[in-house]
């Protein structure tokens, strides 16, 4: 039988700045391990802003998207600034990821794969849902919310 978690708070409350992950609201995601995973995603709010860090794998070029505080640094992949956030696109125009801030909240855009090309997590709707570990939703100092191996 599966367990499902929706609509709850991980370090976050109603109002604050958070990411919805999984129908549930953080003030902190990460997605895989960096520099042990072949994809890596890490949200996290300072300062006020969302900043986003990744390393993600895209199928169709075979390529690695780098982002390091919202900025990609890969000329392969185009990056543009919409009213609400960005969309990184690869070469043929799909989105890779993105972000998209609505009020207090950030949604995030696009599929996470892994290099053999399965799904790790993706965009349906308004929510970003997790299929594959590790990952880890919310954070306050060493203090992990929760966490899926």
């Amino acid at each position: 039988m599966a367990l499902v978690m929706t609509g709850n708070y991980f370090y976050s409350q109603p109002g604050a700045k958070c990411f919805k992950v999984a129908s549930n609201y953080a003030n902190y995601v990460e997605i895989g391990v960096r520099g042990i995973t072949d994809y890596y995603l890490e949200g996290r709010i300072e300062d006020g802003r969302f900043l986003i860090n990744a390393r993600l794998y895209d199928p169709e070029t075979r390529q690695h998207l780098s982002i390091e505080d919202n900025v990609n640094s890969d000329t392969a992949f185009q990056l543009d600034a919409t009213s609400t956030g960005y969309r990184v696109k690869n070469e043929s125009g799909r989105v890779i990821f993105g972000i998209e801030v609505r009020v207090e909240e950030c949604l995030l855009l696009g599929t996470i794969h892994d290099r053999d090309g399965s799904i790790i997590a993706e965009q349906r709707g308004d929510d970003f849902v997790v299929f594959h570990g590790p990952c880890t939703l919310g954070k306050e100092g060493a203090s992990r919310g929760i966490v899926i191996q």
